[in-house]
């Protein structure tokens, strides 16, 4: 990382971000630069510019390879920092430089076009930008605390001039022939090293941050008002600080639940094509009010059709002049009790309603940011802030998981919108399989008068779906067919016993890419699961048993977290043994994804943000009450996990982590056991080989030579311990 830092001091990162720019339309050619100009905005992006971008991402990808993909969640939250510079550029940069801010964002927005239009090695791509976004900086919270830190500014401009150079190669890529992709991949070394180039900024960014917010505590903690006269001389600077902090505390009061993570994870799922051939859902679409009731059975795809349905309407209200509707959604988690409220639906709702509001100042003194409003208090604000008749639109999946007190409350809140607001509104409800003519349930009937809509058995999609999943199985090698012509049988059998169920079809397709022969195919097609308990059932007997003792332990924390935890958490917490309360970091799994296969398709990892999920909300009341055969003990899964976060917390080694800056003291014996706990990172692998050919004795100290292997930034330090936020912050939640 040294050649990072040396070339970020040869001239100010101003001067050099607008020269990558300038080399980056250099490099295009005459029809690029055309493109590129046309891409060009001159005003800062919004939120909005985000949602319809991506929608406009898959749209268009979907159409030219007739996939159900969905790529453009993958990009979100990357495109949320790209944002929000370009919209904070006259802080960053300066109000006469924001065509800079403004410029990046046109070349990311080009470029994802660009490389879009290729597909070829798309999904490449995306899996890097989606692992760039998952740690991007939000640089809107910090530019706007501290507006005159040099260095702070440095950083967000480094990283800025890494991601323009990046799309630059990128677009070359792209400018290849196809002889020339195929001599030099996306995953080349350079590429590699831009990658990491980012990353490093993003770090650098992210320590700055967190040492000034410490510097600007203790300040305001001596002299408050010194203070903020010296930091802020500029009155520009002073009201757009007050402005944004103002909006800030008034959004906070509604809610800080990240409600977009669901959106992204069921967009993610699929796409489908169902609304376009839906008269109720165009009739609802295209008018200024009014209810949509959406029913669907188990597992028929709803939630994923309403995901898709805020893309459609972003879309629409996009492409209309006449529309400026905002589009506000929220997805019910049954795996995040949160989530389940009516004061979160209801905040998060108001916050997206809100969000485009700029001047928020007159309200924030009834808010405070460290506390939450009611759903009253929601309504009362939305009230007087947003003109009376003013059109939105409003979707709401899942409501069936919340308690009925909290469904009521929801309806109650909704409906009060519905009559100061004109309010598209959205709501999906399930019904049981075999129900002739569902009609909603008796929580719903206070909203206005609903229209209604169905997920219908033999939808068109269901079959595409079986195609599209098929020719991806194969096209991977994870399905393997001796005969070619087996797969019309498996298509035909799916076709048969799917009832409309989108998840049934996929459950079937993951247990046929277990086996091993045709003949064991040919039998499993005799015999396929009719119901979704059964298919459950079948996939824990298969890939658990006594074979497998980690398959319990994973499915009771899962299932009694009280919201989904990451790969890195789940991993602590199935090191613990209850009782032992010795931390013993050999006890680590070495690769969590591999473990988690022994429960099957019932538990998935969200890809974009790396949190562990059961496939469906059905897995969990499965679990919890009707697969008592080998699973009665599943009503305990809360007391397990209360035994490994009071083991865990009673470890005693938390708060002694050792500056980064001090070589570490470490025994070949230790390390070798672990070395950095994980070598399957590249920088963990180089260690292990360093330690080879060392050939040193067991009580050798090899921190010097792990020092200088690593580099001095990513020396080996005491161990991060990633459940230990969940352990402290919800542990009564489990009593």
């Amino acid at each position: 990382m040294s050649s990072i830092i040396k070339a970020s001091k040869e001239a100010d990162p101003e001067t050099r971000l607008h020269k990558a720019i300038k080399d980056f339309e250099t490099a295009l050619t005459k029809s690029q630069k055309k493109d590129l100009h046309a891409f060009t905005q001159t005003y800062p992006p919004s939120e909005k510019d985000v949602m319809t971008l991506t929608a406009i991402i898959d749209e268009d990808f979907s159409a030219k390879i007739h996939r159900g993909s969905s790529y453009g969640p993958r990009l979100t939250a990357f495109l949320n920092t790209v944002q929000q510079f370009a919209a904070i550029g006259d802080i960053i940069i300066g109000g006469s430089q924001n065509l800079i801010a403004c410029g990046v964002w046109s070349i990311v927005r080009f470029s994802i076009m660009a490389l879009v239009s290729t597909n070829s090695f798309f999904e490449e791509v995306s899996e890097m930008i989606m692992s760039i976004g998952r740690s991007s900086p939000r640089h809107e919270m910090i530019a706007l605390l501290h507006p005159d830190s040099k260095e702070l500014k440095r950083c967000v401009l480094e990283y800025f001039i890494q991601v323009v150079i990046l799309f630059q190669k990128l677009i070359e890529f792209v400018q290849k022939s196809k002889l020339g992709q195929l001599a030099s991949t996306i995953g080349s070394k350079d590429m590699k090293a831009l990658h990491s180039s980012v990353e490093f900024w993003t770090n650098e960014i992210q320590r700055e941050a967190g040492a000034l917010q410490m510097r600007t505590i203790q300040e305001e903690a001596k002299e408050n008002k010194r203070f903020r006269n010296r930091l802020f001389k500029d009155l520009t600077l002073v009201s757009i600080y007050h402005e944004q902090r103002a909006k800030d505390n008034v959004l906070n009061a509604c809610t800080k639940y990240n409600h977009e993570a669901a959106w992204k994870y069921l967009r993610s799922r699929g796409y489908t094509t169902l609304l376009k051939d839906n008269d109720q859902y165009q009739k609802w679409r295209d008018s200024f009010s009014g209810t949509l009731l959406y029913a669907g059975k188990l597992g028929s795809g709803k939630s994923v059709l309403l995901a898709n349905m805020v893309s459609d309407l972003v879309l629409h209200v996009a492409n209309q002049s006449y529309l400026t509707a905002p589009v506000a959604y929220f997805f019910c988690q049954p795996d995040e009790t949160e989530s389940l409220t009516a004061r979160t639906i209801i905040g998060s709702l108001a916050r997206q309603l809100l969000e485009s509001i700029t001047n928020l100042q007159p309200f924030s003194e009834d808010a405070d940011a460290n506390t939450l409003l009611d759903t009253d208090k929601i309504s009362e604000l939305l009230r007087k802030r947003l003109p009376l008749g003013t059109h939105a639109y409003i979707i709401v999946d899942g409501l069936d998981e919340c308690p009925l007190h909290e469904k009521e409350m929801a309806c109650s809140a909704l409906q009060k919108l519905q009559q100061f607001l004109n309010v598209s509104l959205c709501v999906s409800y399930r019904y049981e399989a075999g129900t002739k003519n569902p009609t909603e349930p008796n929580f719903l009937k206070i909203l206005q008068p609903s229209n209604f809509a169905s997920m219908e058995e033999n939808n068109a999609d269901i079959k595409t779906f079986i195609l599209h999943e098929l020719a991806d199985r194969l096209e991977t090698g994870r399905l393997l067919l001796g005969d070619p012509t087996l797969v019309i049988d498996i298509r035909d059998a799916l076709l048969e016993g799917s009832q409309g169920m989108f998840l049934w079809v996929a459950l079937q397709i993951d247990t046929l890419c277990l086996m091993e022969t045709d003949a064991s195919i040919c039998e499993a097609l005799k015999d396929l699961p009719r119901t979704l308990t059964e298919t459950y059932s079948r996939i824990l007997r298969k890939c658990g048993g006594t074979s497998s003792p980690y398959q319990r332990k994973i499915l009771d924390i899962v299932t009694a977290a009280n919201r989904p935890l990451t790969t890195d958490e789940l991993r602590e917490a199935l090191s613990v043994t209850p009782g032992d309360s010795v931390w013993n970091p050999s006890k680590l799994l070495t690769d969590v994804f591999s473990t988690l296969t022994c429960c099957g398709s019932l538990i998935i990892v969200n890809e974009m943000e790396l949190k562990v999920h059961l496939v469906h909300p059905s897995v969990k009341q499965f679990l919890l009450s009707t697969y008592k055969p080998d699973y009665r003990f599943f009503a305990l899964a809360n007391e397990v996990m209360l035994e490994v976060i009071v083991t865990y917390l009673n470890y005693g080694v938390f708060g002694t982590q050792v500056s980064r800056e001090v070589v570490p003291h470490i025994m070949a014996q230790s390390t070798v056991a672990r070395v950095l706990e994980s070598t399957n990172s590249p920088a963990g692998l180089a260690a292990a080989l360093k330690l080879l050919k060392i050939g040193k004795s067991r009580d050798y100290d090899v921190g010097k030579n792990l020092y200088d292997t690593l580099g001095e930034r990513n020396a080996p330090t005491a161990h991060t311990f990633h459940f230990h936020e969940y352990a402290t912050k919800m542990w009564l939640g489990h009593l």
